[in-house]
């Protein structure tokens, strides 16, 4: 009887244990997904999002300096690398808001490049204006996609934060439960001692 009582306990601390290594593991997963979902998604993001503002900020330039050379040696390739970065863009987990200011950014980079080629062909000073207005509303998209990056990133954090505090109050009552029943085995093994 004692023994099977000992066998018993012993199965108890070994399910105990595999039990909390499982919670243990699937912790240590959730955190592992934040912190990439924190580099792949948030940071890559974030850094394209500097990318296309310099692209802006180059546009922009050009047009408060009424720099005509913009237009023949630099445009096309700006025009190229904001494609490139919007596919890579693309490529990053969005949320639903994230997708629908980023598909309102890409509209407004369009009406831009309509506006430029008005540019090159037309008077400057009324489509120097309809320009100006489209980088402003662009350089608000780009805002909101930084802060839009800023608010998951916490999110993630949070996640994060949240799984090692589970982590650790586990392993707490792990401890507590272990301690518990090797006492118990202990005053079982005592008392079957003093039995016989």
């Amino acid at each position: 009887m004692v023994k099977l009582k000992l066998i018993l306990s012993l199965l108890m601390v070994l399910m105990l244990i595999i039990t909390t290594n499982l919670v243990d593991k699937a912790s240590f997963e959730r955190i592992h997904d934040a912190s990439d979902k924190i580099y792949s998604d948030r940071l890559v993001a974030q850094d394209l999002i500097l990318k296309f503002n310099h692209i802006i900020q180059r546009k922009e330039l050009s047009f408060e300096t009424s720099d005509s050379s913009y237009y023949q040696l630099k445009k096309q390739q700006d025009d190229e690398k904001y494609e490139q970065l919007s596919a890579l863009y693309l490529e990053t987990e969005l949320t639903e808001e994230e997708s629908k200011t980023f598909e309102e950014m890409s509209v407004s980079f369009k009406e831009l490049i309509e506006i430029e080629s008005e540019i090159i062909h037309s008077d400057r000073e009324n489509v120097d204006e309809m320009a100006r207005q489209k980088i402003a509303q662009i350089r608000e998209q780009l805002w909101a996609l930084s802060e839009i990056q800023l608010v998951e990133g916490r999110k993630q954090s949070s996640l994060s934060a949240n799984a090692m505090t589970t982590v650790n109050l586990l392993t707490k009552i792990e401890i507590i439960l272990i301690i518990f029943l090797a006492l118990v085995i202990n005053g079982l093994i005592l008392f079957s001692k003093k039995a016989k």
